[in-house]
């Protein structure tokens, strides 16, 4: 295939209302400050998104301090280059901005569905197949009273197989 150019990235603050706010042990989430990154190459579209959440699990990365990272340093090293190039550019930002995995990875997931449109194939396909039908994810229950707690989990107890 030839050459998937880079012709512009914009960066997308967006701010996703808990419906229940949630008291972890260290923050109280009333809603969440993500960002979507969207790269464009022609007439294609690539988005990918990231959730940042400072002070949690290590994360030092912020909704504040990720957009002007991508708008200053990380989309200058993208625009203009083939979205093919992806071991390059993911390097390349590395270098930039080496303790941002947060923000690297909204633009990194924008390239590879960037690229997974140029082909024509869901992004799945071009990550290497299907593997499984259905994804378990993380179900975030807040401290409350134990009562309380086990009835919110217990629509996500998912029995197991004997």
């Amino acid at each position: 295939m030839t050459a998937l150019t880079i012709d512009r990235l914009d960066v997308i603050p967006i701010r996703v209302p808990n419906r229940v706010p949630i008291t972890l042990a260290t923050i109280r989430l009333e809603h969440q400050d993500n960002v979507i990154v969207r790269l464009r190459a022609g007439a294609l579209e690539g988005l990918g998104e990231t959730q940042p959440l400072a002070g949690f699990q290590g994360c030092t990365e912020t909704q504040a301090t990720i957009v002007p990272l991508i708008r200053e340093r990380l989309a200058p090293l993208v625009v203009g280059q083939d979205a093919f190039q992806v071991e390059r550019l993911v390097r390349d930002m590395e270098e930039a901005a080496p303790r941002s995995p947060y923000g690297q990875a909204a633009v990194v997931d924008a390239l590879y569905d960037l690229i997974a449109r140029a082909y024509d194939v869901p992004l799945y396909q071009l990550l290497g197949g299907l593997y499984r039908d259905r994804i378990p994810v993380v179900w975030t229950i807040g401290i409350k009273e134990r009562a309380e707690m086990a009835e919110i989990a217990a629509p996500a107890v998912t029995p197991v197989p004997g």
